[in-house]
């Protein structure tokens, strides 16, 4: 389990503070109301990383897109490329 501050960036730019929450199966984002979103990783289908930037977005198939900047994105990526390879060969 990895816990991490982010902010999520919304399709217009504007930037929301968030909590990453990454469990064994699912990611969650949680804001100041509660569990904003509950996203399984099995349907992650790219992992998109920033050059210039720590941003980072994460395209799921059939739910929607999540685009967001982390504070600690290397251990982040380290750990969903590990559930990323057992759960979506």
């Amino acid at each position: 389990m990895h816990v991490a501050k982010c902010k999520k960036i919304s399709r217009v730019g504007f930037r929301h503070d968030r909590v990453v929450i990454l469990s064994t199966h699912n990611i969650f984002m949680v804001s100041s109301k509660g569990a904003s979103k509950i996203l399984p990783i099995i349907e992650l289908k790219y992992i998109v990383k920033s050059l210039v930037s720590n941003e980072l977005l994460l395209y799921f198939d059939q739910s929607y897109d999540i685009r967001m900047i982390l504070e600690s994105r290397i251990d982040f990526l380290a750990l969903i490329n590990l559930r990323f390879a057992l759960l979506c060969p």
